[in-house]
């Protein structure tokens, strides 16, 4: 399970106003050494999704997602980024 913060659910739906194709198109979230990081890709079978009616905004692979156990996804307004909270 991935948990998002309404700041982070906002900011996802922000930043994928206009992407259309493919037609599972989505925004991609990988851990780097300065947290998590984003990339325009597609779901995946097994992926956890986070949608928004149905459209899939984020999605995370198994192994990002057991790194984030116990952690929110949350948008840092200091920093203008998305960060995790515990």
């Amino acid at each position: 399970m991935v948990r998002v913060a309404d700041s982070a659910l906002e900011y996802l739906r922000r930043a994928s106003v206009g992407i259309v194709e493919p037609p599972n198109a989505c925004l991609r979230m990988k851990i780097g050494l300065k947290g998590p990081h984003l990339k325009l890709d597609e779901a995946r079978p097994g992926d956890v999704v986070v949608d928004d009616d149905g459209r899939p905004l984020l999605a995370v692979d198994v192994a990002t997602a057991e790194q984030v156990v116990g952690q929110t996804l949350i948008y840092d307004e200091n920093r203008l980024q998305l960060a995790l909270a515990e």
